[in-house]
């Protein structure tokens, strides 16, 4: 069985900002079956996913940033639920992040997260 191809919306970023349809009508044309969310843009997730459904794309994940796992947990989840991501992914820590105590604090954040998710 062959595997499908899934695209980091991240590498279209700028044209996905300006218009998320467009952009995930090119992806499906070129041969794309899924994509994965990564970073901020200005659609809604009901939005979002009416319009994979439309074009017949899925969704593998999401990047999401430390700060929104730990301030906005619940709706991380909700939208996860939403666009139907199987994974949730905290991609980056900024440099202030990255010390033994960062982290240290860092780990049950991550932890609850993993339990919520």
């Amino acid at each position: 069985m062959e595997k499908p191809l899934k695209l980091q919306l991240y590498t279209v970023r700028d044209h996905f900002a300006q218009d998320s349809l467009e952009t995930f009508q090119a992806v499906k044309k070129i041969g794309y079956s899924a994509v994965e969310f990564g970073g901020q843009h200005p659609w809604k997730a009901p939005d979002l996913r009416a319009q994979m459904d439309e074009v017949g794309l899925w969704a593998l994940g999401v990047h999401i940033p430390v700060p929104r796992l730990k301030d906005d947990l619940r709706g991380v989840v909700q939208e996860a639920k939403t666009l139907g991501y199987q994974y949730v992914i905290c991609p980056w820590l900024s440099p202030e992040g990255r010390s033994v105590e960062a982290h240290q604090a860092l780990v049950p954040v991550l932890e609850q997260a993993g339990k919520v998710c």
